[in-house]
């Protein structure tokens, strides 16, 4: 059968300048674009010159931002229209890909090899490095979600089991690293002194 998977951890910290009460419907329409917007903006910034180093505040708007933008993404796919319709198709056994689906988990799969390669501070490669093991679980969740939607119609219990077994350890995966990721991102924070705010 069929199984429904855990919601995601509660949000992490975002900086000040980010505000509060990320899940509040205003909120979300206020800082949301901002959240997309921000990392193409460093990145172009950054990417002009190649051997520039990122300020320990400026890198660590990226990496929060990055994290936030790809749990809201991800949540969408978990229990949002898409993941729902994506479900309903497989409980009659008829999966049907989606191509927002296999775009999304091309633009995860991009998004890390670009973090790999952005100029992060020296004291910052364990933070960053956590959330590139945190995105790698989505991007993970993201590719046995595209090949559940392209089982054969009328396809077994057996064929779909091993996929929602790894999709669902990828999410779990990804709590637990989220979870190491806010903490590092805690203890990078105190030691700049950058002033963070919870929700």
């Amino acid at each position: 059968m069929l199984r429904r998977f855990l919601p995601l951890l509660p949000p992490p910290l975002l900086l000040t300048a980010c505000g509060t009460g990320y899940g509040d419907n205003d909120s979300l329409r206020i800082w949301l674009p901002i959240l997309l917007f921000l990392p193409m903006l460093l990145h172009l910034t950054f990417s002009k010159v190649t051997n520039s180093i990122i300020s320990p505040e400026n890198y660590l708007m990226l990496n929060i931002s990055e994290w936030k933008r790809t749990q809201f993404m991800l949540n969408n796919w978990i229990t949002g229209e898409p993941a729902q319709r994506i479900m309903a198709s497989l409980e009659i056994r008829k999966p049907i890909p989606s191509v927002n689906l296999e775009k999304t988990h091309k633009d995860v799969s991009q998004q890390i090899n670009e973090l790999q390669e952005y100029p992060v501070p020296s004291d910052a490669a364990d933070v960053h490095e956590k959330l590139i093991l945190a995105l790698k679980d989505v991007e993970a969740f993201l590719d046995n979600t595209v090949k559940l939607t392209h089982l054969p119609e009328n396809f077994s219990n057996e064929q779909a089991t091993s996929l929602l077994e790894a999709r669902e350890a990828a999410l779990g995966s990804w709590e637990r690293n989220s979870e190491m990721l806010d903490a590092a991102q805690k203890a990078y924070a105190q030691k700049h002194r950058i002033n963070l705010i919870s929700r």
